[in-house]
């Protein structure tokens, strides 16, 4: 996941309740 890939993609941003907070917890 490169950091400056696009604007601001999905994984990008914030650190919001998203798919990823889940995703790192539950791995």
């Amino acid at each position: 996941m490169q950091r400056c890939v696009r604007p601001s993609p999905p994984w990008t941003r914030p650190r919001r309740a998203t798919w990823k907070s889940r995703t790192w917890r539950a791995s």
